[in-house]
């Protein structure tokens, strides 16, 4: 465990470093957060290279943590070369129309057609979904047998899971928050599924958002811009398949029901609650006829007096108790427990889509 402390202080230190030569950067080819038209915030000419730093902050403790292996340690890099090439192809993919979208406008097509292909060199490496009920149409691809559904759920889930975030990173503090806690929580989850691989990419991961987060607090010195918030969708994305496959093993030899096959379903599901919320609220308002803007939202709920601080709060409580709830149910092997879990997460959703709800139809 002394190792995973180094690794983790490589990451939060290598990425704090590199705030400074990136905010420079972004400053002297302007670089910068420019307002629509017609409107004025507090952003205005920010820096948008946060999301470099956070990127190769994580690059560069993850190097450290591969080439740099004590051999005695338990907790050690085990992932197939061909695994860890299709992820860093994907980060830089993911990461490469996201700095163009920031110095340009990029048409939300090509995003979409990037974003699956990234998730394709996932699926072709065979970092993937593995639930038995998606397990249909199975195909042989040079040697590596594949599931359409399976491979189809992927793609989705890495297309949804990286337009969800791209949502909340207008929000100060919230996306790089609510990622610090979700991979805090997948952390804990590999761990009890004695995935240490997952467990250690989670924690380089985590120290990386906690390298830039104080920068990302509101009132924000720094912003991530579309390179940084798709980065940290992917990765969330990979981290999630890599842990909920463990964890789906691991949940097989602990329940003796159908939960062991609907959990690694639900418990990313919950993870993630905050963004999907979010993105079902800005669809209403589009349904509604208003601007599908998350600064209109905002400002919505700001009228019913709610500032940002207290929003951030209750993104980061609610979160932090999907994530509880996922975790005791996994560990605890009591479906009454875990039924009653999962109602109280479906009913929290519930109450906060309705107060939602009445913000957008004011």
């Amino acid at each position: 465990m002394g190792h995973y402390l180094v690794y983790f202080a490589v990451a939060v230190l290598f990425t704090w470093m590199l705030l400074m030569p990136c905010r420079t950067m972004a400053l002297r080819y302007q670089l910068v957060w420019h307002d629509a038209k017609g409107q004025t915030s507090r952003r205005k000419n920010l820096p948008l290279l946060g999301g470099l730093a956070l990127y190769f902050g994580f690059m560069f403790a993850l190097l450290v943590a591969f080439f740099w292996q004590i051999p005695d340690q338990e907790l050690s890099i085990a992932i197939p070369h061909h695994q860890l090439l299709a992820i860093l192809i994907g980060s830089v993919l993911v990461c490469l129309i996201g700095l163009i979208g920031d110095v340009y406008r990029v048409p939300g097509s090509l995003r979409v057609v990037i974003y699956l292909l990234a998730g394709m060199l996932l699926v072709f490496a065979g970092v993937s979904c593995r639930f038995s009920f998606f397990d249909i149409g199975s195909f042989n691809l040079r040697g590596v047998t594949l599931s359409l559904g399976n491979s189809l759920a992927t793609l989705l889930w890495v297309g949804i899971l990286i337009g969800a975030v791209n949502l909340l990173e207008r929000v100060d503090g919230m996306l790089v928050g609510l990622a610090t806690i979700i991979a805090i929580f997948l952390f804990v989850l590999a761990i009890v599924a004695h995935d240490y691989t997952s467990s250690l990419f989670c924690l380089l991961f985590v120290g990386s958002l906690l390298g830039i987060l104080w920068e990302l607090m509101p009132p924000a010195t720094l912003l991530l811009g579309k390179m940084g918030s798709g980065f940290i969708g992917f990765m969330l994305a990979v981290l999630s398949l890599q842990t909920m496959a463990s964890l789906s093993n691991f949940l097989l030899n602990q329940y003796t029901n159908n939960l062991a096959y609907v959990l690694p379903l639900v418990v990313p599901l919950l993870l993630i609650a905050i963004p999907i919320l979010v993105a079902v609220a800005l669809a209403i308002r589009k349904i509604a006829g208003k601007p599908a803007s998350l600064e209109m939202l905002l400002a919505d709920c700001r009228q019913y007096g709610a500032s940002e601080s207290y929003l951030l709060t209750v993104a980061y409580a609610v979160t932090a108790g999907m994530g509880l709830s996922a975790l005791v149910m996994c560990w605890v092997t009591s479906a009454m427990l875990t039924f009653a879990l999962l109602g109280l997460a479906a009913l929290t959703m519930i109450l906060l889509l309705a107060q939602l709800l009445v913000v957008v139809k004011k």
